[in-house]
């Protein structure tokens, strides 16, 4: 279902201070749907212990966007697909006896209808639905389970029907949908139905081909790759196939909280696309900056937590606590002439990093279309004697679990007590973390980091996880920020850069025939441009009014269809330059006349901003 204009979240990556900000970005850019993942694993760690404190405070992000009057698309899941580790479903899964994961298994439903009935009746105490007068006009169940569907046999069709029937059950007021399930079970996903109307989305799926419905007591055509929206699932009220912006607004027809009855809106949102460029505002390169900490190598068998002659599975031993796993083994060589030796491991682990006497002899990485397995095959040297072999098998890859991660190296104080050193030979082994500083680049564009020539880790600013790449305003002072690093693959921290990143061109098009938002004062469907803080409009590079070229982002004037008005350049520029934002409404009258009567015209425009 397209509802409105929607962004996604991902609330547990997200300190809580950062949300307003956030969320005011996200109304001031147009939109008026945010839509959150609801994070299993984060919210009940371990079983039957619920977590909404800090950045897991559900109800306060959910209030936080009503506050700031958007509307919220809840999406309870409980899978979560590869946004999130396991997909959203916690560890402690594993243990539960017979179970099998998303399909018609009797311990995984009663553990999900758990889990998503304590979400529902959070909301629901707090008021959260749009029937009470909260923000939540849609919830989801599952996630894209149609693509793995067919590898559960009889078991898939039957679990999918079940969590349809399991969350319509929860009596939220507010529809349900299942995200790429288009057979999703009525009344999940695509027609809503209430005591007294009815809305119904028709989709046509084919790129190339129109097709014939027929819905109810009618048929319908529907153009390529489009949808359609039926009020009362009768009369078609929207066409994707004939609007060139997004939809714009959700609206109540009436006060009444208990009917939660909808008209949808579909005007031009700011249907507006950017060109992104990055500006290096600082380079790395000073050798002399940087600092080191080689992540300790264990070589001592009594030290370790589990002692056999076997190897021991991962996961069943960490308890995914962390997502690392130390094997350590002695090897007493006895050389028996020039032969080569050569180091031989199979693993099921995503990455492995192999030492030898504490020096690094080589790695393995998985891959998403790679075998199972993951094979280290290097030759090594040995030496007379006991030997050490350590190997260290990664899953994922956060840190936790790593010396450096345990003693908080990434904060001013942990930092202090680390023995850095000065970049050496060791700068592009894996396991290192790095360290230096930098100052806050001037004005407000976003800060990102150019980490190309960084392999696989994780990244710090002043003791705070930003994950990798985009630095948030919140974590930085204007001077000094401490930048720190862990490098597990390898990589070569000198050509890090500081960036920052601006919209240096903007593009919109919008069909004459096109509703205004019930919020514009306009009675005219307009272009609406508008360039990031700090900038203005700078030059008009494209602008036709009459039948352009369907998504002309260039300025060439090939773009130019059949119709077109010779004034459109002026009447854009007169509006536009020097402004921050403008709006120029799609009618004939605004270009002198109609340039061509009996084509349906837009107007596409491309802009600078600097």
């Amino acid at each position: 279902m397209s509802m409105a204009a929607a962004a996604a979240a991902i609330t547990a990556g997200v300190l809580g201070p950062m949300w307003p900000r956030l969320i005011e970005s996200a109304r001031e850019g147009g939109l008026d749907v945010i839509q959150t993942y609801v994070f299993w694993n984060v919210h009940e760690p371990i079983q039957g212990q619920y977590n909404f404190e800090g950045r897991y405070d559900l109800v306060k992000f959910i209030r936080e966007i009503h506050a700031q009057g958007l509307y919220v698309s809840l999406r309870v899941g409980p899978f979560i697909e590869a946004e999130w580790k396991y997909g959203g479903l916690p560890f402690w899964l594993r243990g539960v006896p017979n179970i099998t994961f998303r399909c018609d298994n009797e311990p995984y439903k009663v553990h999900m209808q758990k889990f998503v009935a304590k979400i529902v009746n959070m909301m629901k105490d707090e008021k959260l639905y749009y029937p009470q007068g909260g923000p939540i006009i849609i919830s989801q169940i599952e996630n894209e389970y149609k693509l793995i569907e067919g590898a559960f046999h009889s078991r898939g069709p039957p679990y999918v029907r079940w969590a349809a029937v399991m969350a319509v059950n929860l009596q939220t007021g507010v529809p349900w949908m299942m995200c790429k399930q288009d057979d999703a079970p009525d009344p999940i996903g695509h027609v809503f139905e209430t005591e007294s109307n009815c809305v119904a989305f028709l989709v046509n799926l084919d790129k190339h081909k129109t097709s014939n419905i027929q819905f109810g007591e009618a048929s319908f055509q529907l153009a390529p790759k489009s949808i359609s929206i039926l009020s009362s699932c009768r009369r078609v009220v929207f066409e994707t196939a004939k609007v060139s912006q997004l939809p714009s607004v959700l609206q109540p027809l009436q006060t009444c909280r208990e009917c939660f009855i909808y008209q949808f809106y579909f005007g031009q949102v700011n249907a507006q696309h950017g060109l992104r460029t990055a500006q290096v505002v600082q380079s790395l390169n000073n050798v002399d900056s940087w600092k080191i900490f080689k992540e300790p190598i264990p070589l001592a068998i009594n030290n370790t937590t589990h002692i056999g002659h076997r190897f021991f599975e991962h996961l069943s031993t960490t308890k995914d606590e962390t997502d690392y796993l130390w094997y350590l083994t002695r090897y007493d060589y006895r050389s028996n002439g020039d032969t080569q030796l050569v180091l031989n491991v199979e693993s099921q682990a995503h990455v492995l990093h192999a030492y030898i006497n504490n020096d690094y002899v080589g790695s393995a990485h998985g891959s998403h279309d790679g075998p199972r397995n993951i094979i280290l095959k290097t030759p090594i040297t040995l030496r007379k004697g006991q030997n050490s072999i350590s190997l260290l098998s990664v899953m994922v890859g956060s840190p936790i679990g790593l010396s450096g991660e345990m003693n908080n190296i990434y904060t001013p104080e942990g930092s202090s007590r680390a023995q850095w050193t000065a970049i050496n030979k060791s700068m592009h082994l894996p396991l290192i973390w790095y360290k230096t500083t930098f100052d806050t680049p001037w004005g407000n564009d976003p800060v990102t980091l150019n980490l190309s020539s960084m392999g696989k880790g994780e990244v710090w600013i002043n003791g705070e996880s930003i994950g990798r790449y985009h630095v948030p305003q919140y974590f930085l002072k204007p001077r000094e920020n401490t930048l720190v690093l862990m490098e597990e693959m390898g990589g070569d921290p000198l050509q890090i850069s500081v960036n920052t990143m601006s919209v240096t061109r903007v593009y919109s098009s919008v069909n004459e025939l096109s509703t205004p938002s019930l919020l514009s004062r306009r009675k005219h469907p307009a272009v609406r441009l508008r360039c990031q803080q700090g900038k203005r409009i700078t030059d008009i590079e494209f602008a036709s009014y009459g039948n352009p070229a369907e998504d002309c982002r260039s300025s060439s004037r090939s773009c130019l269809g059949s119709c077109h008005a010779e004034t459109t350049e002026f009447v854009v520029k007169d509006a536009c330059l020097g402004r921050r934002k403008c709006a120029i409404p799609v009618r004939p009258a605004k270009f002198r006349g109609d340039p061509c009567p009996g084509i349906e015209k837009s107007l596409s425009v491309v802009a600078s901003c600097g």
